[in-house]
């Protein structure tokens, strides 16, 4: 097992010890020391993450807030294998731009997530080995608190404090354009339980007859590991899962890929040969359904203002943030990652402005050169609208 040592230096000098817990869950001892002004978090283990493939550091904020760091500090990582990056912003949330480096303490989520917003694996991209260690140390203190004031967000996972369960789970039928009504649904996860929600969208499943689930996110491993908790209470899944009817895509989070762009479009045509009505999911109903409803919706015939519609409703439902009681903050959304998306996804050509594109165009044109024929397309949009 790799060490880990912390060292933390203002000028009193002070010694304790503490245990951070490793995947193994057993505790690495560690020195918490004050002697300098610097302050640091030396050769931290990291390992890659299974499903978004970004590089955690095996340390959790609770533990990098005692050595000294605060969320909307400027920090700057060292990798043992020689790779630096100065100057990333430490959220507990992806507060950055699409495609921008950010080192985050996601609630919940064991360890430090380093990670491109929306873009390739970090663990790949900076050719790293599990035997490699990071250091991070404080860049600027406060420099981006505004963003994580401002982008902040939580949301409770008790069901009780929502108005209703569709709100909890962010479930929701897709709309816009000409497309049918009651036909395609988007929701948070059946299956991953961490935020409390998978039984309740289990449920949602057989109260709207769904007959096609698109899993977005798992993949058959990361669905044993689910399925082998003491909380799995996924019944209906089940049945739809044995009879064939779920679609298991582990799609990557990067949509300025190649790859993203040839699964996503795979999976809708495989979608719109099943039975309906279909229902499609990642863990949280955010980004990656956002995307393919983004697609769908488009192909539908639907305008920027009917698409950025529907991306709202996440926010209000998971954190009730509206246009009319947090218009910043929505609009602080809408600058760093709804328009950026758009713009990979739609825009084909210089001077394209995404709040006037004739998206269901654009749409066959981003099918297109996922390798759909305008014969397979059509058999979507026919399927899809009214």
């Amino acid at each position: 097992m790799k060490k880990t040592a912390l060292l933390l230096i203002p000028a009193l000098v002070l010694c304790c010890s503490c245990g951070i817990p490793t995947e193994e869950g057993s505790a690495v001892n560690t020195e918490v020391k004050e002697e300098s002004e610097q302050v640091i978090a030396e050769n931290i283990p990291i390992h890659e993450d299974q499903v978004f493939f970004y590089t955690v550091a095996e340390i959790n904020g609770e533990d990098l807030e005692k050595l000294g760091f605060s969320l909307g500090d400027s920090i700057n990582l060292s990798f043992s294998n020689g790779k630096t990056f100065t100057d990333v912003p430490y959220h507990n949330g992806y507060y950055v731009k699409v495609g921008g480096l950010v080192a985050v303490a996601y609630p919940g989520i064991p360890g430090i997530s380093i990670a491109y917003n929306l873009g390739n694996g970090t663990f790949k991209e900076f050719e790293l080995s599990e035997d490699d260690m990071v250091t991070i140390t404080l860049h600027e203190k406060g420099k981006y608190l505004k963003e994580q004031e401002l982008f902040s967000q939580t949301h409770s996972d008790d069901p009780n404090e929502f108005p209703s369960i569709e709100v909890f789970c962010n479930f929701r039928p897709l709309e816009g354009g000409k497309l049918k009504k009651n036909l395609i649904y988007r929701s948070a996860s059946m299956t991953n339980n961490s935020t409390n929600r998978a039984s309740y969208v289990d449920d949602l499943l057989e109260k709207y007859g769904i007959r096609t689930v698109v899993d977005l996110s798992d993949t058959e491993e990361t669905l044993g590991e689910y399925r082998a908790k003491e909380d799995w209470n996924s019944d209906y899944f089940d049945k739809l899962n044995k009879n064939g009817d779920v679609l298991i895509v582990g799609l990557n989070v990067n949509p300025a890929s190649e790859s993203f762009r040839k699964q996503l479009s795979e999976t809708i045509y495989e979608m719109v040969h099943r039975e309906g009505p279909y229902l499609i999911n990642c863990t949280e109903g955010k980004d990656r359904t956002g995307y393919a409803a983004s697609l769908l919706e488009a192909l539908a015939g639907s305008t920027y203002e009917e698409i950025r519609t529907d991306y709202l409703k996440t926010y209000e439902y998971f954190y009730n943030i509206t246009e009319e009681n947090s218009p910043e903050s929505v609009q602080a959304a809408i600058d760093a990652s709804f328009d950026p998306i758009m713009e990979i996804m739609f825009c084909t050509e210089e001077g394209d402005d995404i709040h006037t594109l004739d998206y269901a165009e654009k749409a066959r044109v981003f099918c297109r050169n996922a390798g759909l024929t305008d014969t397979q397309i059509d058999e979507i949009v026919e399927a899809i609208t009214e």
